[in-house]
C-alpha cells in the first residue's frame, strides 16, 4: 500500500562504505536484529531454535533462583551488538514484559563500553588462580569447550 511505501522511505538512510561507495538501506537496518528479540517469523516459521536474548536472560535468572530486584537491576550488555541504537532500551522493555509488575520497575539494562569484555578478561588473567588455565589454539581446535570445562573447573 501507499502508506507502507511512505513509511519504508522514512526509514531509508544513505550508508557509505570505507571506499566511498554509497547505497540506500531501509527497514532492513532494523529488521536484521529483530531475530535477537523474536525468533519466529510472522508466518510462524522459526528463524532459529535458540531462545531470544530476553528469554535467555529470564531462563538464566530462573536457573539461579534469582529473579530478584537486585538481579534484574544488573543486566549488563557487552559486545558489538550491544552498541546497536536503542538495543538496551528495547531489551529493557522486553524483560519488563516478562516479569511481574512488582519487579518491572527494577529492571535496568546497561550497555558497557565496547572493549569492556577484553578489559575484564585482562583483569581476571592477572589473578593468581587463573595461572595454568590458559588454552592454546591447538588445544581449542582439538577439544573445543571440553578443554574450557577441564581447565576452568574450580576457578
Amino acid at each position: 500500500s501507499d502508506n507502507k511505501r511512505v513509511g519504508a522511505r522514512a526509514m531509508e538512510a544513505v550508508m557509505a562504505l570505507p571506499d566511498g561507495t554509497e547505497f540506500v538501506m531501509g527497514p532492513e537496518r532494523f529488521e536484521c536484529a529483530e531475530v535477537l528479540f523474536n525468533t519466529a517469523l510472522d508466518d510462524g516459521l522459526a528463524y532459529t531454535k535458540e531462545l531470544s536474548i530476553p528469554d535467555a536472560i529470564m531462563v538464566a535468572l530462573r536457573d539461579m533462583d534469582d529473579e530478584t530486584p537486585a538481579a534484574l537491576a544488573n543486566v549488563f550488555l557487552m559486545g558489538g551488538t550491544a552498541q546497536l541504537p536503542n538495543f538496551s532500551a528495547r531489551l529493557t522493555q522486553e524483560i519488563k514484559n516478562r516479569v511481574s509488575p512488582r519487579l518491572a520497575n527494577h529492571v535496568r539494562v546497561k550497555a558497557l563500553p565496547p572493549f569492556y569484555g577484553w578489559t575484564a578478561a585482562a583483569e581476571v588473567a592477572k589473578t593468581p588462580n587463573s595461572h595454568g588455565k590458559w588454552i592454546t589454539r591447538e588445544q581449542w581446535n582439538q577439544y573445543r569447550e571440553n578443554v574450557v570445562k577441564y581447565r576452568c573447573s574450580g576457578m
